[in-house]
């Protein structure tokens, strides 16, 4: 966004104060009032029942992520986590998901990355890894086009898990997950278009 915002490069000294800048003003302002979407750590306590090791991939400096892990109430359950600070990009990448699958110990063919935006669909299919979409990041189904399967939100995808691909994961018996974090959260000053199921728990 900066190299086409204002020709600056993420990776230059004055791209990376700006994204220094964006994540202490998000931290400071914004990620107090996010909130874990409806049945998230239901989800996820399913896929760890199942043997599905979840992990995080995410394009922010590492204090975001595990303040957005802790914020959503998934902190003690995702114990993988690839962030900038690993010298990752500033967008959702296919060396993000490598980095976690590296991590995990798995080839991308027993992977899956769970994501809710286009960018997060790429980056799976450039990386080899199949993607699960969820509309709860406010993009329809034909935005995420490309995705093996798309649900409303993680309460949606927990009623459909027996016969989405997460649970033909956990039945083959595979066991990565790569998730972006703001995938598990939202601001409550941003009602994005999710079924009423997938609304974030209260304060």
């Amino acid at each position: 966004m900066l190299a086409l915002a204002v020709g600056l490069r993420p990776e230059g000294r004055e791209g990376h104060a700006i994204l220094a800048r964006r994540s202490a003003l998000f931290q400071r302002h914004y990620l107090p009032g996010v909130r874990p979407f409806f049945h998230v750590r239901e989800l996820l306590e399913r896929c760890v029942a199942d043997g599905i090791t979840p992990a995080v991939a995410a394009p922010e400096p590492a204090a975001e992520v595990d303040r957005l892990l802790e914020a959503a109430g998934l902190a003690d359950l995702v114990g993988i986590r690839v962030s900038l600070a690993d010298g990752v990009g500033f967008t959702p990448r296919p060396d993000a998901l490598r980095l976690a699958l590296v991590r995990a110990g798995v080839p991308r063919q027993a992977a899956l990355l769970l994501g809710d935006t286009p960018y997060d669909v790429e980056a799976g299919w450039n990386a080899g890894v199949g993607v699960v979409a969820l509309r709860s990041g406010g993009w329809g189904e034909l935005d995420l086009g490309g995705a093996l399967a798309v649900y409303g939100g993680p309460a949606h995808l927990l009623a459909e898990y027996d016969g989405s691909p997460l649970g033909q994961l956990a039945a083959q018996g595979m066991v990565a997950l790569p998730a972006p974090a703001r995938a598990l959260v939202r601001r409550s000053a941003r009602v994005p278009a999710v079924r009423s199921s997938d609304t974030p728990q209260p304060a």
